[in-house]
């Protein structure tokens, strides 16, 4: 959340990216629905701006960047890959319900 193009949480954005590719899911599935959380973002509370275009798109960017660092690494351990879904669908949890 933020105004600037790269906020603090850019670099969290990028990490889950990061996640999702490495836990197998589809780039485009990851990114399609990170897309469709920040459309669906609030960018105003209690009046004031808290999130503008600009971090969104920052945002999507850092994501994808993510993704597409390691979408050719591949994760032997399932075990992994499930700790790192359950990490992302944590994270997008509590994104989804702050936004409520």
């Amino acid at each position: 959340m933020g105004v600037k193009f790269v906020d603090g949480c850019t670099k969290w954005h990028f990490f889950y990216g990061l996640l999702c590719s490495l836990a197998g899911v589809d780039i485009y599935i990851s990114n399609f629905i990170h897309l469709l959380i920040e459309i669906n973002e609030r960018t105003h509370r209690d009046g004031k701006l808290v999130e503008s275009t600009r971090n969104h798109v920052g945002d999507v960017i850092a994501f994808l960047s993510g993704t597409l660092l390691t979408q050719h690494v591949e994760v032997a351990s399932q075990n992994l890959k499930y700790f790192f879904l359950f990490v992302i669908l944590l994270e997008a949890t509590q994104e989804i319900v702050r936004e409520l």
